[in-house]
């Protein structure tokens, strides 16, 4: 169903007042959501790319990387390798509170690191009160680059499934970033391996800094921050919002009840000396299951 991203795309980004949407079946490529173009590219990008050079002329008068999040691109601006095509609009649909969709990955993309600090980073901030995400996608990162840890800013998700059919993961550490309440030595650990991943910053655009002036009636202006979407800058930025929630004792995930992750045969150890992940929180269902029965 690739004709169905477009489509779907759209249709998030023109409705600012849905809360629910369970399509399992319909797909929205990756490519949409990064809206920084930190992701591979295949060879048939050259014109997005030129046309995306033209696309921040036309959009100068607008501060660089904010987006407004109430109605549809209603004001945006363009880093000089985004467009402002359908590919990257942005979603309006802030109060969304369900989300089952499949997320395309382009065969050139398909083993690309930055796939999740892509997702995760944009629903984060895009969709922030999430209380129930599916996901589906040929392929997982779960390492600690990987970028899933971004999702812990859906502070309301109570539900969280992952259906893919190989996971990069190297062991249960990984995923420690899970439990309710780290320990102040690990969120120190986060905070040293995200700030040497940090590296080079990415400087905005020389332009006006000013708010979007348009306004909706009904609903107060509400900008969102988009600059470090797909960036390594958004995991050492995550660490310090940790090390803040850990100070006010604010847990990760106060809602959760589950974290499944369904899996076809390409998974990173046998399932008789599968990790016992359950121990990474008691207060919730944390499951991975072998479904090697698998339609995409």
């Amino acid at each position: 169903m690739k004709a169905s991203g477009p489509i779907l795309h759209r249709f998030l980004c023109n409705s600012p007042h849905l809360q629910h949407l369970i399509a399992p079946n319909l797909a929205i490529p990756i490519e949409y959501l990064d809206i920084n173009g930190m992701m591979k590219k295949p060879l048939d990008y050259k014109d997005i790319r030129k046309a995306a050079r033209s696309a921040k002329q036309q959009q100068a008068h607008v501060a660089p990387n904010m987006f407004s999040s109430v109605f549809p691109c209603i004001s945006i601006s363009s880093p000089a390798n985004v467009t402002t095509d359908n590919h990257h609009r942005i979603w309006a649909c802030r109060r969304l509170r369900t989300l089952h969709v499949r997320i395309e990955t382009h065969e050139a993309v398909l083993y690309d690191s930055r796939a999740n600090l892509v997702l995760f980073g944009y629903l984060g901030r895009v969709c922030p009160d999430l209380e129930d995400l599916s996901i589906r996608q040929p392929l997982m990162n779960l390492m600690r680059y990987g970028g899933l840890c971004l999702s812990t800013r859906l502070r309301k998700l109570e539900r969280l499934v992952l259906d893919c059919d190989i996971i990069q993961l190297a062991n249960v550490h990984d995923l420690s970033w899970v439990k309710r309440h780290p320990k102040r030595d690990l969120i120190a650990f986060w905070k040293r391996l995200f700030g040497k991943r940090h590296g080079k910053q990415y400087p905005l655009p020389q332009q006006q800094q000013q708010q979007p002036e348009d306004r909706v009636v009904g609903y107060s202006q509400n900008v969102i921050d988009l600059t470090n979407v797909g960036r390594d800058a958004d995991l050492a930025s995550w660490a310090k919002e940790r090390e803040q929630d850990m100070r006010r004792m604010v847990p990760c995930w106060p809602s959760l009840e589950s974290f499944q992750i369904q899996y076809g045969g390409g998974a990173p150890w046998q399932d008789d000396a599968k990790p016992n992940f359950r121990s990474l929180r008691r207060d919730a269902l944390i499951e991975f299951r072998n479904t090697p029965t698998r339609v995409y």
